[in-house]
């Protein structure tokens, strides 16, 4: 259970646009693969953002793992238990969730802390959805790979 990590073929226009529209998704997917995917994909629409338009501040920030948020409603039965009700209960006391108080302060923290640069993606560190942010790119590299992001940027903006 949780969010499984992206499966990219090969980050191209095509890819991502399938992405973007929906195609690449069948009638029966998960709902939080679909999420983890489209996140990926806005995130690396971001990076190139930021190249594109130094003079702007472009900054990814997951809020972590919160509790108390509608995020789970549409997930289906079972998932949707263990996540919204179960989770929100067990998951803060294994470390394994924070507040939405916590999540809100990244955001805030994005925006007027200058340690955090622009284009880049910010998180947890690898294996906890909680506790000190760090740059995702220096747990996996996709995240810095130009091509990539501009592949993203132009696929959202053909359909946009």
């Amino acid at each position: 259970m949780g969010v499984a990590k992206p499966e990219l073929l090969n980050t191209s226009v095509a890819e991502f646009t399938s992405i973007a529209n929906g195609s690449k998704f069948g009638s029966a997917a998960d709902p939080l693969d679909v999420y983890g995917t489209i996140k990926l994909t806005g995130t690396l629409w971001m990076s190139s953002m930021a190249r594109k338009y130094p003079h702007l501040r472009f900054i990814t920030m997951s809020p972590g793992g919160t509790t108390g948020t509608n995020g789970m409603d549409d997930l289906p039965f079972m998932k949707k238990v263990f996540f919204k009700y179960l989770g929100n209960l067990m998951m803060p006391m294994l470390g394994m969730m924070h507040s939405v108080d916590k999540g809100a302060k990244r955001y805030v923290d994005a925006l007027f802390d200058d340690q955090f640069q622009s284009g880049r993606f910010y998180a947890s560190k690898m294996g906890s959805p909680t506790g000190p942010v760090v740059d995702q790119a220096t747990i996996d590299p996709l995240f810095g790979m130009e091509t990539a992001q501009d592949n993203a940027r132009l696929a959202i903006q053909a359909l946009s």
